[in-house]
């Protein structure tokens, strides 16, 4: 094996002349991909050194002088970077045919396409590798429901020692009771299949007959699925639907982009999507979809003063807003105060505020806290990722002149004062003490 010289010498060499067979430049990114791939190169090879080691510092330099050059060149912009799938590009897919089961490849599509946004398979290995017998069908006793489960085998790249485990969970896909129920789709494609392929180790995805060949109810041929058609499943159904910038790894973004707007937090997320860490899945919230795009530009124009699916700033005096108008009744601080905290700062993207009107508040009986609470919403109001800031903004008290105002959901009732009347010679005045 090669001494550490030679090897910064020859890696140096290499980054720094790399270029495409027509001569284009690579994105600055490919240059960590080539390193980690002599790394792991090296690796299999035995060789006792890591080419992020101080020794390597030719190869090093070259690597952050190259990275430097080519965003100079304007690289590393990823303007035509894959773009998640959203809900309404989804909707045409199906409506335009592209998902269902009506030719085989749309059937095989589709069930690429759940096994992928449901259970986080990557787009070209992971479903290359994917043998019949890793989805399992089951019953949940619990809903009486059916759902496929995504039971990982040990692979090259995860292969059980440490770093390289498979996943802590068997992620599920449930029967939906629809057309475009992956139960359904599933039963289907088992139906399509020739009887000698199977068996649990027989390959997943098969080659497709072209429906003009088709002359019975199997739709495959008994053997796998070339690599290249695989990889080219997303952009040809794409292509037909007229959508555009859409890859096999559009859909992971899909799955990890959809779970995050739903409020998964992303140590749940990578039980999904099958990432190692949470701050792999830190990188799908870099960008934003066109509809977050529409609607930050009207709030930033001055088009609308919120976003339109968030809870507007209200306070109790005004008739059209989000959250009800409702006096909030009195609250025993006895018997709340120690079961609820303040409201803590977050990074939600809207404050929906509640301010008490206090000629109200002394009107109402005390009906507790959760009761006060519940009756600020109607029934079947939805709100997202909103934070509540409630005021109280009490009444002067009438024998010292102070201000009770208290951030918090419970609240003391203002001092009582006491009169005494005492008959006066030649007033009708009162006394007070």
């Amino acid at each position: 094996m090669a001494d550490v010289g030679h090897t910064d010498n020859l890696t140096e060499s290499m980054i720094d002349k790399q270029m495409k067979e027509n001569g284009q430049e690579y994105e600055p990114g490919t240059f960590d991909g080539i390193r980690a791939s002599i790394e792991r190169y090296l690796k299999e090879k035995e060789y006792s050194h890591s080419l992020r080691d101080k020794e390597f510092n030719l190869s090093t330099r070259a690597l952050s002088a190259k990275k430097v050059q080519l965003k100079k060149l304007g690289k590393g912009h990823k303007p035509n970077a894959s773009k998640a799938v959203s809900k309404d590009e989804e909707d045409l897919l199906w409506e335009q045919g592209q998902l269902g089961d009506g030719t085989p490849r749309i059937l095989i599509f589709s069930l690429w396409y759940y096994f992928t946004k449901c259970f986080g398979l990557r787009g070209r290995n992971e479903h290359r590798q994917l043998q019949l017998g890793d989805i399992l069908m089951k019953k949940d006793p619990v809903d009486n429901r059916q759902y496929l489960e995504f039971s990982e085998r040990l692979t090259k790249t995860r292969d059980g020692t440490k770093g390289k485990e498979n996943r802590k969970v068997k992620p599920r896909m449930y029967e939906n009771k629809s057309d475009r129920c992956p139960i359904r789709l599933f039963k289907a494609y088992l139906l399509r299949r020739p009887e000698n392929v199977m068996e649990p180790e027989s390959p997943f995805y098969l080659t497709c007959i072209p429906m003009e060949r088709v002359e019975s109810m199997i739709w495959y041929y008994a053997r796998p699925m070339g690599e290249n058609t695989l990889a080219n499943l997303m952009p040809m159904a794409a292509k037909e639907a007229g959508m555009d910038r859409k890859t096999n790894h559009s859909v992971r973004k899909t799955t990890i982009k959809t779970l995050r707007k739903a409020g998964v937090p992303r140590d749940k997320i990578k039980h999904i999507s099958g990432h190692k860490s949470t701050s792999s899945i830190e990188a799908y919230d870099d960008d934003l979809s066109d509809n977050e795009q529409r609607e930050y530009s009207d709030v930033l124009t001055g088009v609308k003063s919120s976003l339109g699916h968030v809870g507007q700033s209200v306070t109790a005096n005004e008739s059209d807003n989000t959250c009800n108008n409702v006096a909030l009744q009195k609250i025993d601080r006895s018997t709340v105060s120690h079961q609820m905290s303040p409201p803590m700062a977050t990074s939600s993207q809207s404050v929906c505020s509640y301010t008490a009107a206090p000629n109200n508040i002394h009107e109402q009986s005390s009906k507790g806290a959760s009761e006060a609470l519940s009756n600020m919403f109607s029934k079947g109001t939805v709100l997202n990722n909103c934070t509540f800031n409630i005021n109280f903004n009490m009444e002067q008290s009438n024998g010292e002149g102070q201000r009770h105002s208290r951030q918090n959901y419970c609240y003391e009732p203002p001092r009582k004062t006491f009169k005494r009347i005492l008959p006066l010679e030649s007033s009708d005045e009162s006394q007070e003490f």
